[in-house]
């Protein structure tokens, strides 16, 4: 069970990245005026980097504009440099559900439908 939850955080670890670049947001370590944000993103990236004990690990967040962007790790063993928000990292087959989960999020918004065509939506 012990290595279902480290696979299913380090999941989200990657997913997390992956999410922040997609969002292609280029802001090393920024930090928000909205104290409750920066802190979500500080608690929430310590929790997992610790948990799911990757080599590194970037987060991001946008709330109301604002972004929050913070690195945890090293970017190469010993090197002391955390990864930012310029970091590229390997993402991986983890794309796969981050496309399913943006699909699924544009149909709860009515913005496609499940049985929409892709021909008439690439235009």
């Amino acid at each position: 069970m012990a290595q279902h939850r480290s696979f299913t955080v380090m999941r989200v670890a990657v997913f997390a990245a992956t999410v922040f670049a997609g969002l292609s947001v280029s802001a090393p370590d920024a930090r928000a005026e909205d104290k409750l944000l920066t802190e979500t993103v500080d608690f929430t990236g310590t929790i997992t980097y610790l948990g799911a004990k990757p080599p590194a690990l970037v987060i991001g967040a946008i709330r109301n504009g604002e972004i929050v962007v913070r690195g945890f790790g090293e970017i190469a063993k010993g090197s002391g440099k955390e990864p930012d928000g310029d970091t590229l990292m390997p993402v991986g087959s983890i794309t796969k559900e981050f496309c399913g989960a943006t699909f699924a999020s544009m149909v709860a918004d009515g913005k496609v439908s499940f049985t929409d065509r892709l021909q008439d939506r690439l235009g």
